[in-house]
């Protein structure tokens, strides 16, 4: 069913900035919401897959936050 037909309205939604796709990684997958160093660039890999999507960002973030913060761990996820 296309509801956008039904209620005659569509919404052209935007990806998230840079800036706010990685705060919004960062509060899922790091307790505190702060990244270790080590992983900032696996994180920025992570989170160009996303391409600034919530829900992407919000359910891989969460899916890393139960997974031990180690390089090994987190490149089975690229």
């Amino acid at each position: 069913m296309d509801t956008s037909i039904i209620c005659n309205l569509c919404l052209n939604m935007q990806p998230l900035p840079q800036e706010e796709s990685k705060t919004l990684f960062y509060r899922k997958a790091f307790l505190g919401g702060s990244c270790p160093s080590y992983l900032e660039e696996i994180a920025d890999i992570v989170l160009k897959r996303c391409e600034g999507l919530p829900l992407a960002i919000v359910v891989i973030g969460s899916l890393l936050a139960t997974k031990n913060n180690n390089i090994e761990e987190w490149n089975k996820f690229l």
